[in-house]
């Protein structure tokens, strides 16, 4: 009978822990030394190992490959912290366990050592392709619901206005050093802009048409056009504080 060795040389002894899980459930007999699986296969067995194997890659191994996909993506840490939850369940929406299972079996006649990730990575596109579009699908899904509740403080910032036609208080807008910006009234109402456009954010200033806004500008003077463009528009009701490095 053959034996073959299964090894994560990316993830470590403890990734063989849930697949030793998987192969005592499938009753086949194997041992664990030094990091690595060591199991004789039979014949008849070799359809419930390459089950069992396929199940490791596909169900322990997934948290981990979306977070080295989600590397690659054009999103912040946190932003990242929120995608992947999401893309994990729309991982799971297709079943690729037949097509893995078949690989693998296929694979058993090749080699008698067996790398998890080096299956998934180089054995089965298809699952790589389909988390990879889970990713994707989730970061547009987040990026809606961000818009859509940008929409909605903002909506609640107009709904202060009152029979002047103006928000009720003073607004603050902060102007960040990478582009962004953020916009905040009194009751606790917020819009975070990923990139502070002149246009649009003028446009949504003079939705809202406070008091009096208050604009704090951390790019070292980097928007002084945004900052000609407020007090153009809204006079003395604008008041500006500017922070600038220590070497200017």
């Amino acid at each position: 009978m053959p034996v073959y060795t299964v090894m994560s040389p990316e993830h470590g002894a403890g990734s063989i822990e849930p697949l030793m899980r998987r192969l005592e459930k499938a009753g086949i007999d194997a041992r664990a030394d030094d990091g690595r699986i060591e199991t004789e296969v039979t014949a008849g067995e070799r359809q419930a190992f390459a089950e069992a194997l396929a199940g490791h890659i596909l169900k322990d191994l997934k948290s981990c490959e979306l977070s080295r996909l989600a590397v690659l993506l054009p999103v912040s840490l946190r932003e990242r912290e929120l995608i992947l939850p999401l893309a994990s369940q729309l991982a799971d929406r297709t079943d690729h366990s037949g097509y893995a299972a078949g690989e693998i079996t296929r694979l058993l006649d090749e080699t008698r050592l067996l790398i998890p990730e080096g299956i998934l990575r180089f054995r089965l596109p298809l699952v790589l392709d389909s988390w990879a579009m889970a990713l994707d699908r989730a970061g547009e899904e987040l990026l809606i619901d961000r818009e859509y509740t940008e929409l909605l403080m903002l909506l609640g910032l107009m709904t202060q206005i009152g029979g002047s036609g103006r928000v009720n208080g003073e607004v603050r807008l902060i102007l960040h050093a990478d582009g962004s910006c953020v916009i905040s009234g009194g009751s606790g109402q917020r819009i975070e802009c990923a990139e502070a456009d002149a246009g649009e954010l003028m446009a949504i200033l003079a939705g809202i048409a406070p008091e009096r806004i208050s604009v704090y500008d951390l790019t070292g003077g980097k928007s002084i056009g945004i900052m000609h463009a407020i007090r153009a528009f809204f006079g003395e009701r604008a008041s500006f504080f500017i922070s600038v490095s220590d070497g200017e």
